[in-house]
């Protein structure tokens, strides 16, 4: 049976052949971010392009996350990726979220945020330093930062994607 890791890595290699094959725009080239080899950053797509490819390079942004995390001992759980207005507006009444998901959406409501979870001892851990590292090589993908409430609070775990 195959690991996540070899999931996703299989994942990737099937959208760059997918885009490829399209003749979509294909990464630039490898990077390097803290040692571990990035596909990103780089050329962005057009602002203007359909929903469908923002997700398909917030996948692959997120599958590069996913195996960094791997590589540096960190075990993960995904949590939520899409979310309709109703669970929305329920987090944002609850304070979990900024966006109400019907004045303000969410990036999860178009499938381009997640929410990502380290485990430790069988628990979410509130290891602040671990969730930073993974931010770190978000942003330098092109994620957007870590979102902070208005009190303070840092939604560690949640990471969206940039258009």
């Amino acid at each position: 049976m195959a690991t996540l890791y070899e999931l996703l890595k299989l994942l990737s290699k099937l959208l760059i052949i997918r885009k490829r094959e399209k003749n979509l725009p294909v990464r630039k080239g490898k990077q390097q971010h803290n040692g571990i080899e990035t596909m990103y950053p780089r050329e962005r797509r057009n602002q203007s392009m359909s929903i469908v490819y923002k997700r398909i390079d917030f996948t692959q942004a997120l599958a590069g996350l996913i195996r960094y995390a791997y590589s540096i001992g960190y075990d993960i759980i995904i949590d939520w990726v899409l979310r309709n207005a109703t669970a929305q507006k329920e987090m944002y009444d609850k304070g979990l979220s900024k966006c109400d998901g019907y004045n303000i959406k969410s990036r999860h409501q178009n499938g381009l945020a997640a929410d990502l979870y380290i485990i430790e001892d069988g628990k979410i851990s509130n290891d602040e330093e671990k969730y930073n590292k993974l931010h770190e090589y978000w942003e330098a993908v092109g994620g957007a930062p870590m979102v902070i409430f208005n009190d303070g609070r840092k939604d560690m775990g949640h990471f969206e994607w940039t258009y």
